[in-house]
């Protein structure tokens, strides 16, 4: 068994931004760009703090969110008093987000989460990669861990229906 691994998922993309052509106190900006790098604004600064998740794309919307607020906390702690978190998506042009609060930022990524494709073995979201096997073409599974699982769970399955056709052709 040799899992296919395929494109596609929902991406969430997390950047500092300095908006041009709006006040800084309303245009410095921690992004959640909606289908990933791609799709965030181009007034992004360089990341600084990456291993809070700044610069990075995740596949679930609340670990993007989480990430934004960590990184808006160590900039407003860095000097920086004013910088909010906003989610969004470009469609591929040049749009400011709209900032919003921690909390209306956590409960729009609830929202998005649950609207989200599923791993059809562990329910996480699918990320970027998506994995099949050959017994389920219309599964879809975010690991080739899954699809491997997945399928021996399904050939588990079909063994016992074999073995009692086995035997009636032996009867």
């Amino acid at each position: 068994m040799r899992p296919t691994n395929k494109k596609g998922g929902q991406k969430f993309f997390v950047s500092r931004q300095q908006y041009w052509g709006v006040e800084e106190e309303e245009g410095t900006v921690v992004e959640i760009a909606y289908g990933g790098s791609d799709y965030a604004n181009p007034d992004m600064l360089g990341a600084k703090w990456p291993r809070l998740g700044e610069g990075q794309e995740f596949s679930d919307p609340r670990e993007a969110v989480e990430a934004a607020i960590a990184v808006c906390n160590a900039w407003r702690a860095a000097g920086c008093p004013h910088a909010k978190v906003a989610m969004g998506s470009t469609g591929g042009c040049t749009i400011p987000f709209e900032p919003k609060t921690y909390e209306e930022c956590q409960a729009r990524a609830e929202e998005i989460f649950e609207k989200l494709p599923k791993c059809d073995e562990c329910a996480d979201p699918l990320g970027k990669d998506t994995f099949s096997h050959d017994l389920d073409d219309d599964s879809k599974f975010c690991s080739e861990h899954c699809a491997e699982k997945n399928y021996w769970n399904l050939r588990e399955q079909e063994l016992p229906e074999l073995v009692r056709k086995n035997i009636q052709l032996i009867l």
